[in-house]
């Protein structure tokens, strides 16, 4: 069932429990530990009780703030829900808020992730990343139903079934056993969303990127096959990670991306993503060498500017700022810039 949140996201932030990833901004790998303990004091108090070796994904979505609405990104698209970088973010911070079992492993934090997305990006080359997890929730599967608030968070409210979970004195929740048998409250869904760093781009042709550290799981070993597709018109491509992929559209317009996920299971899993190419630049600009004929009259130089004022100030964790990009059309009759 689902856990209502109404807590700033300055407040949530200062209050990740030992559970999780201590500092979303930092730039260091964490160790979860085995036993982690939640303080008394953040927002995940109401589960400190719980069995988490029986939280089998190792997330738990009721203890999170969902900065995104996983259950519309469960591997069966709709006109709702289009992906993109943004969005595959927020399912991450999501997925790392609702860490608070050792199973299936630890997590990079999200800053690095953003990080790494940002820096693998270059001149024509834009790189996707994406994320496939499975998570537990509170099973809805129980009409018997039982409010409870905590008593650190007052705005935080969950709603858990009393015939699968013993609620205790202090408004926490603990795990129920009945003649000796543990009575499973949980639910085990699917999240599967990709998308590329930019949702659009200025030339016809350009190359896309599968960087591996940037596909995040806690089940891997349940992937058999990653496709894409670039446009309803074309066939699905396997995908090799750090492989370039030539993507080639013949006008300007809107094209939507189609991932499509095979587990080992069989079962196939996709997610969308809207992508506009806005101009058709490619035909003014030199080669990457800068030394080739134009295919117009004219020749441009492409030059890059890495210091320059920046109207909108960067979070801190972002190391490398992004470049502005010149393209310089030279006069007719002259091959450089004088």
């Amino acid at each position: 069932m689902k856990t209502k949140l109404f807590i700033a996201l300055g407040i949530a932030i200062s209050t990740v429990s030992n559970a999780q990833v201590r500092d979303v901004y930092s730039t260091r790998s964490l160790s979860l530990p085995q036993e982690a303990v939640v303080e008394e004091n953040t927002i995940q108090n109401v589960f400190r009780n719980l069995d988490k070796s029986k939280i089998q994904t190792g997330l738990l979505l009721d203890a999170a703030i969902e900065f995104a609405d996983l259950k519309k990104y469960n591997g069966t698209p709709t006109d709702s829900s289009y992906t993109n970088a943004k969005i595959v973010g927020d399912i991450y911070n999501t997925i790392v808020m609702s860490k608070i079992s050792s199973n299936r492993g630890t997590m990079k934090p999200p800053a690095d992730f953003h990080n790494e997305w940002f820096n693998s990006q270059s001149i024509d080359i834009l790189p996707v990343a994406g994320v496939y997890y499975k998570y537990n929730k509170f099973s809805e599967s129980n009409n018997d139903q039982f409010l409870i608030k905590s008593k650190s968070s007052e705005n935080r409210t969950a709603n858990v079934s009393t015939r699968t979970l013993t609620i205790t004195s202090d408004k926490t929740v603990k795990d129920l056993y009945v003649n000796g048998v543990w009575q499973n409250p949980y639910e085990i869904e699917k999240v599967f969303a990709m998308a590329p760093i930019a949702n659009s781009h200025n030339k016809l042709k350009f190359k896309v990127t599968f960087p591996e550290e940037l596909f995040q799981s806690n089940y891997a070993n349940e992937i058999s096959k990653l496709e894409v597709k670039f446009s309803d018109n074309e066939n699905f491509k396997t995908v090799n990670a750090e492989q370039p992929m030539l993507v080639s559209y013949p006008a300007i317009g809107e094209y939507t991306w189609t991932y499509k996920l095979t587990l080992t299971n069989g079962q196939i899993l996709y997610s969308k993503n809207k992508f506009s190419i806005t101009d058709d630049l490619g035909k003014y600009v030199l080669d990457e060498n800068n030394d080739t004929t134009s295919r117009t009259m004219y020749r441009y130089k492409r030059i890059q500017l890495e210091n320059f004022q920046y109207f909108i100030p960067f979070p801190p964790m972002v190391v490398n700022r992004p470049k502005l990009t010149l393209y310089i059309k030279y006069r007719t009759g002259q091959n450089k810039i004088k």
